[in-house]
């Protein structure tokens, strides 16, 4: 009995050391890019057109759940659109990634893309004790270098199209490397062209 206690305890202590050791961030070259910046507690802020308002935000939101059979925790970086501002998802898919040069449309002419005013899930990660705690990354931009994030802004009537540009390492790290609106309202933008 005292010896299933011991082992119980050391695993305790075992997660408590691996979830201090998680070293999933925002790429610090991030900040050097014209609106984006970082808040106290954590969170990115991208003010995409730079007109002094924050557009989207990405956030780190972490969980652990204590009451199912084996304990899990999990890491979730989130896109987040705010006011009317949106995301273009594949239907079934979440957020995908688009190559440089892929049109981003204003209207969307077919029925599998939609833009929505919905977070979207960059990557994630999840530990279990089942697989030594390791990490296990996942999600359409689990390891992406150079892709694009498709977005609208909304301001009253006036919708611009435009993209992120990322990237997202296997550790964990997610780079901001540029953004872009199309100052045409209602038009369509290349991913990666400005």
């Amino acid at each position: 009995m005292l010896y299933s206690r011991l082992i119980l305890i050391f695993l305790v202590f075992l997660l408590f050391q691996d979830c201090k050791k998680d070293n999933s961030v925002i790429s610090s070259n991030s900040f050097a890019i014209p609106g984006v910046t970082k808040t106290a507690n954590g969170e990115t802020l991208i003010d995409v057109n730079r007109d002094g308002l924050t557009d989207y935000k990405i956030v780190l939101k972490q969980s652990q759940s204590k009451d199912t059979p084996v304990s899990l925790k999990t890491n979730l970086f989130e896109m987040i659109p705010l006011d009317d501002n949106k995301i273009l998802f594949l239907k079934n898919k979440g957020c995908v990634p688009f190559d440089a040069g892929m049109l981003i449309p204003y209207n969307l002419s077919s029925d599998s893309l939609v833009w929505l005013e919905a977070s979207a899930t960059l990557i994630s990660k999840r530990w279990t004790p089942d697989d030594g705690w390791q990490d296990h990354w996942y999600g359409n931009w689990a390891g992406v270098e150079n892709k694009y994030l498709p977005i609208q802004i909304v301001n009253d009537t006036l919708i611009n199209c435009g993209w992120i540009q990322l990237s997202s390492s296997t550790s964990g790290r997610i780079t901001i490397h540029d953004m872009c609106i199309n100052q045409n309202s209602k038009d369509p933008i290349k991913a990666g062209f400005k």
